[in-house]
């Protein structure tokens, strides 16, 4: 797969998500749906990081989320740091 690609799967996934916020769902039901869209953002990252060992996983969770631009570039990581080393976790939508 190439950038372009992740680029078209990050858009559609946070159009999912601006779709929810605009729907104004109960409290109850907006814990519950952020915490499914959530394990759908991971379980997408997941997929796409086993496909390509390049493929970092903290921006495209970023992006998903909204806290970096669609077209944004990930910071390159330092090829003695391991994945499991690089930056921290994006954190849930809140």
């Amino acid at each position: 797969m190439t950038r372009k690609d992740y680029s078209l799967i990050a858009e559609a996934l946070r159009n999912s998500l601006l779709d929810y916020e605009s729907a104004q769902p109960t409290s109850l039901m907006r814990n519950s749906v952020k915490t499914n869209l959530n394990n759908v953002f991971d379980n997408v990252a997941s997929v796409l990081a086993a496909d390509n060992p390049h493929f970092n996983r903290d921006h495209f969770l970023a992006v998903v989320r909204g806290h970096r631009d669609l077209n944004s570039r990930p910071a390159r990581q330092d090829k003695d740091r391991t994945p499991e080393q690089g930056s921290p976790r994006c954190y849930d939508i809140r």
